[in-house]
């Protein structure tokens, strides 16, 4: 599956939505739609890896070491520069608890609650990642069947899971929850835009068109961790990228530049985005919220370019001198998955 411009721009979009929220929420304003960012991140991956495991050469091991290498890294030096601030500055980030068993267990990915039982890693919003990795995991398992069967099986585990927390209410509440059918989407829709069948002479148009009013309509209800998000939110979402994907498979999608760079740089944007916002809270104050709101917005966007810049992308370059050269027919599937 090729590099798409149009998944780099609604990685844009995403890392921007949730910005926003995180900032809002800091100045007392309602934007609760903006976390709707991280069902679109989701829903993104799960387009991604949607077509990276019907690669035949790709070997679970092979998969999830490009994955934690991808993800690990950068999200491990962000969490170690805020538990360094919260031990030496506790006013900057006072909702960071720089206890050893809280930062192993957030280092590791490994779900659990945090000092005030809550379901947040010592990086408040490596929450998502936590649902990565199981999805990683779950993706992984998939490599050993065929390529025929693979998304069978993603399907079923992804499935059981929101079924067996629905049952167990702490994996429920830690990570078993219809959020990762929202993975399932993506690989659902990867799935109909490789077989070519989604809606072609502009057919794009409608489902963004109706994601639009679908995102529009929620923002007036307060659905926010409710059991419906991830059909509320996930639901436009699927529909977003369904339709920004048809559009550019019929060379209908627009270039940009500075969307393409903040694609790039989403991931590095939403690791660091919190921390910022919060210590600028701590600092400058959050009044006049209409002030606070785009300096604060800025910022964070300033330090993730910056992270993904002299951090990030070194990392990914150095993965890629360093691990063996893929074959011809995985070195697709690698290329976009390389940028989830």
């Amino acid at each position: 599956m090729r590099r798409l411009s149009s998944i780099q721009h609604l990685r844009a979009l995403a890392a921007l939505g949730v910005v926003l929220y995180h900032a809002c929420q800091w100045g007392h304003v309602r934007f609760e739609i903006g976390a709707a960012g991280v069902d679109l991140f989701f829903v993104i991956s799960g387009f991604v890896i949607g077509g990276v495991i019907t690669d035949p050469q790709m070997s679970p091991a092979a998969f999830l070491r490009r994955r934690l290498w991808r993800v690990a890294p950068t999200y491990w030096i962000v969490t170690l520069a805020v538990l360094a601030i919260a031990l030496a500055w506790p006013w900057l980030l006072p909702e960071v608890f720089p206890e050893p068993g809280h930062l192993v267990l957030s280092l590791l990915f490994i779900p659990h609650v945090n000092p005030e039982h809550l379901p947040f890693p010592m990086l408040p919003v490596g929450w998502s990642l936590t649902y990565e990795m199981i999805f990683y995991l779950i993706a992984a398992a998939c490599l050993i069947l065929r390529p025929q069967r693979r998304l069978a099986l993603l399907a079923a585990g992804l499935i059981a899971l929101p079924i067996f927390g629905v049952n167990v209410h702490p994996a429920f509440f830690l990570f078993a929850n219809p959020m990762m059918l929202q993975f399932l989407a993506g690989a659902l829709v990867a799935q109909v835009y490789r077989s070519g069948r989604l809606p072609r002479y502009g057919g794009g148009w409608a489902l963004l068109a109706a994601a639009a009013l679908a995102y529009l309509t929620l923002s007036c209800f307060d659905l926010y961790g409710s059991l419906f998000r991830p059909f509320a939110w996930g639901a436009p979402a699927a529909l977003l990228v369904a339709g920004a994907v048809s559009l550019e498979a019929e060379n209908g999608w627009f270039r940009s530049a500075g969307l393409e760079r903040l694609g790039s740089a989403s991931y590095s944007i939403y690791l660091c985005h919190w921390p910022v916002v919060v210590m600028l809270a701590a600092v400058a104050g959050v009044r006049p919220a209409w002030l606070f709101v785009p300096v604060a917005g800025l910022a964070a966007i300033g330090a993730g370019l910056a992270l993904s810049r002299w951090v990030e992308q070194p990392l990914l370059r150095l993965r890629r001198v360093t691990a063996p050269s893929p074959q011809p027919a995985a070195s697709a599937c690698a290329e976009l998955a390389a940028e989830a």
